[in-house]
């Protein structure tokens, strides 16, 4: 391992170790829902970890506010005309808010009748200037290439914009933030699992409901960070007659 490959490690294990704080303070922000109303339907726009994350908060929101939430393509806006968006909430969620795709999203989804809500975690970022309100991410400097503390705190933010629009969610949000702001990200038996990822070449990672979007993610950052194959599946659409890796790994 090379010297600038040790510390872009060093750089990710620090910052992954910050995530369940950076969780806690993101998910009991104060969020003034004066723009929101009660959104008829919700769209997310993002790209690679933000779109796991967007997975995962349209489970939460449709069990909760009882309206559809999907992901749209950046493409739909950043290429075509977009699309009719006239009563909802278009959720723009970007670590950078500087991406081209997803500031012309948020600038072509508005001029459709949308209600832009940014997640982001630079203040000022172009996607903020296009949006109606914008909640942080509360990383601070992500110095890694891989998402580590920007994923969680995104995750965190998406269940604070939840707690304005149902006030009620907010104990739940409050209750997970003191429940995880401690929890350590070391897993329990973590040689065993690495050496099960350095005999394997294609992994499955199978999620269902909110643990969808934690597989799409977990699966990403197995293809980012190890070079593997790694596909994320709905547990809902697996058979598997054969020892599960998580299931030796609790």
């Amino acid at each position: 391992m090379t010297p600038e490959n040790t510390a872009i490690g060093r750089f990710m294990t620090a910052e992954a170790a910050q995530s369940m704080g950076v969780f806690a303070q993101a998910a009991t922000q104060q969020v003034n829902n004066d723009v929101l109303g009660k959104p008829r339907a919700i769209f997310t726009i993002a790209r690679g970890s933000s779109d796991a994350v967007a997975n995962i908060l349209s489970y939460e929101f449709m069990r909760e506010l009882g309206v559809p939430v999907t992901s749209l393509p950046p493409s739909i806006f950043s290429i075509g005309a977009g699309v009719s968006l006239e009563e909802v909430t278009v959720l723009v969620i970007s670590q950078s808010g500087a991406s081209d795709d997803l500031v012309l999203s948020a600038k072509s989804a508005s001029a459709q009748g949308a209600t832009v809500v940014a997640i982001t975690n630079q203040r000022d970022s172009s996607v903020e200037l296009e949006s109606k309100m914008t909640l942080s991410v509360c990383a601070g400097p992500e110095l890694a290439v891989p998402a580590t503390k920007s994923v969680i705190g995104s995750i965190g933010a998406g269940m604070a914009l939840l707690s304005a629009l149902k006030p009620g969610y907010a104990f739940k949000a409050r209750d997970a933030a003191d429940k995880l702001k401690d929890l350590s990200v070391q897993h329990p038996r973590v040689c065993a699992l690495q050496s099960a990822f350095l005999r394997a070449r294609h992994i499955y990672v199978i999620g269902r409901d909110t643990g969808y979007g934690a597989a799409q993610e977990v699966a990403l950052k197995l293809k980012e960070c190890c070079a593997l194959h790694a596909e994320a599946y709905s547990s809902s659409e697996v058979f598997v007659d054969m020892p599960l890796l998580v299931g030796h790994f609790p």
